[in-house]
């Protein structure tokens, strides 16, 4: 096989992939008691890594499930800014040359949203300068928010199903530029400069834990 050229140690715990953007590696993990995203120079040495709310952790009810703690999300990068959102729903903003915050916001306190059973696994979209990512809330299924200052562009209330563990693609059809998504029980497609919910299309499993991210 090819020769193995580094390895790095301090990703976390989780099931997080990388992001490469501007000579650096970005991913996510669980380190003593925290979410955090890492990053690691291109050779394998630690950039920075910064704490990104609570960890998502099987409860007393879930015994079974002990052995899916960990991360979700990947990091997202856009313009300077490395995004993550938490199993918890943690959603922040760090400057990518050195980790700190620029912005962070809980979803469940802004959109009054509670996360999947097993945490939140989206990896959030950037469209344009909006983050867009679906917190699933009644106060707001799908959200855009500035991507500079997490301010909410608009927020979708009539979706009505919650979130599941799927990432948002953008798309343009016939003139029309869209967010494609699933939720618990449908496909959807959302107006991505105004939030309105254009299409549905049921789809689901017995479990009702859609995964699959879209693909146009």
């Amino acid at each position: 096989g090819p020769k193995l050229v580094w390895t790095a140690d301090g990703c976390g715990k989780g099931y997080s992939s990388v992001a490469v953007a501007d000579q650096t590696i970005y991913t996510a993990g669980i380190l003593s008691g925290q979410t955090c995203v890492v990053a690691f120079e291109l050779d394998g040495k630690l950039k920075w890594k910064s704490p990104n709310g609570k960890p998502w952790e099987a409860g007393a009810q879930m015994k079974w499930a002990k052995s899916y703690d960990g991360s979700r999300g990947t990091p997202t990068v856009n313009d300077g800014l490395v995004y993550h959102l938490s199993e918890t729903g943690h959603l922040s903003a760090f400057k990518a040359e050195d980790g700190t915050v620029a912005w962070s916001i809980y979803l469940s306190e802004k959109f009054r949203a509670t996360y999947p059973d097993y945490g939140y696994a989206e990896s959030v979209l950037i469209a344009g300068d909006k983050l867009i990512c679906y917190p699933g809330g009644s106060n707001g299924y799908m959200v855009a928010l500035n991507k500079k200052t997490g301010n909410v562009v608009w927020a979708n209330t009539n979706i009505g199903d919650i979130a599941v563990f799927v990432s948002a693609v953008l798309a343009e059809d016939q003139g029309i530029r869209q967010v494609v998504t699933m939720t618990e029980l449908a496909l959807i497609g959302v107006d991505a400069d105004s939030g309105e919910l254009l299409w549905r299309h049921p789809f689901t499993n017995e479990r009702q834990n859609n995964i699959p991210t879209p693909i146009y």
